[in-house]
């Protein structure tokens, strides 16, 4: 449901200007900036719904820059709706649509797209969304859609799994490992044609008729075929009416049973990077924990700058961002493991020359089960 101008104002209301939130904002870090904090963005959303100021390029901008990260929210001692706020400013006046926001509308050209992008002759000089569909390196064939049922014959739990856009483009060994991980715990996985993106993107725009369009999709496509629907995106389980589960999170909850099942050893030197969209982070390094001769090195916290499309629209502000995460990968690291599909993109496109693989954690469950 959309908010009204009063509710919106109602969360202006909210915040005190204690500056607490600074320290824990990227752009404001980066930027020195008070337009740039989220203090500075709430004062410019009140004026705006008051009708004080009118919105022009510069301020609009200020309003992209906001990666959404939500480290603020966590920061504030007021409990600041910021997110929700934004989202409503970005209703009333909508970020302008991105070509990677329109196609992300057809994750199956998308899915084509990047296999033919993936089949170039290597070229550290192809254009950026080359680089990224090529960036997780070559990839299985995509799990066909139907019914993967479980390792045993007994009857089991039904569990949707949701292809998504960039995940079912450049991600599908984790989507094969996945099926692989909950067959085995037992759950019988359905993939039903006709699902899409999450919509979570279009949220964060302001373009709610979209998002709504695309939600309306999958609860159509998952209609009483399951009982929960998984994704491994950590950035498309914001909270929308479909109930997306992460699958980290999902796993965690199957700690008994994970340790039941048999585990080779994997002697990797394995970083792991936290997105912003995850609150998975020890959950992550608990699952990774079942892995005989694993050593894994959490990273310290830091937005990587990917935040959905931000790494093409904001091309400067997101490599700006990403190089501190980059910096503390250790020599001798053979994996970084992360669960969010930009955030993989941009990293892994960041490290071209190197030989450290970025995955998702069950990429790396799924090479250890026996």
């Amino acid at each position: 449901m959309k908010d009204t101008t009063a509710d919106l104002l109602a969360a202006t209301d909210q915040c005190v200007k204690c500056a607490l939130c600074l320290p824990h904002c990227p752009t404001y870090q980066h930027y020195r900036d008070e337009n740039e904090s989220p203090r500075g963005r709430i004062a410019l959303a009140e004026a705006l719904l008051q009708g004080q100021i009118a919105m022009d390029g510069r301020i609009q901008q200020h309003l992209d820059h906001c990666l959404t990260c939500r480290r603020c929210e966590t920061a504030c001692p007021s409990r600041v709706p910021y997110t929700r706020l934004l989202r409503g400013v970005r209703q009333r006046w909508p970020v302008r649509a991105h070509w990677a926001r329109v196609l992300l509308q057809q994750p199956a050209w998308l899915a084509r797209a990047a296999l033919l992008a993936r089949r170039l002759p290597a070229w550290r000089h192809w254009p950026l969304p080359i680089r990224l569909a090529r960036a997780l390196g070559p990839q299985p064939a995509l799990p066909a859609c139907g019914t993967y049922p479980a390792a045993d014959a007994t009857p089991s739990r039904r569990l949707g799994l949701l292809l998504g856009c960039a995940t079912r483009a450049t991600q599908a060994n984790a989507l094969r490992a996945s099926i692989r991980l909950l067959n085995a715990l037992g759950y019988t996985l359905v993939i039903p044609p006709h699902q899409g993106c999450c919509g979570a993107l279009a949220a964060h725009q302001g373009a709610q008729l979209q998002a709504d369009a695309c939600v309306q999709q999958n609860q159509t496509a998952f209609a009483d075929s399951v009982e929960t629907i998984i994704s491994i995106a950590s950035g498309c389980t914001g909270g929308d009416p479909l109930a997306l589960m992460d699958i980290v999170v999902f796993l965690a909850q199957h700690h008994t049973a994970l340790r039941q099942l048999s585990w080779r050893p994997l002697h990797y030197r394995v970083v792991l990077h936290q997105p912003c969209t995850s609150q998975a982070g020890p959950a992550v390094t608990d699952l990774l924990a079942h892995i005989p001769g694993l050593q894994v090195q959490p990273l310290a916290g830091g937005c990587c700058g990917a935040a959905g499309d931000h790494l093409l629209r904001q091309r400067r502000q997101a490599v700006a961002l990403r190089q501190p995460v980059l910096a503390q990968i250790p020599a001798g690291a053979t994996h970084l493991v992360t669960t969010n599909v930009g955030c993989a993109l941009h990293l892994a496109e960041g490290q071209r020359g190197h030989a450290i693989r970025v995955a998702h954690p069950v990429e790396l469950l799924a090479e250890s089960l026996g």
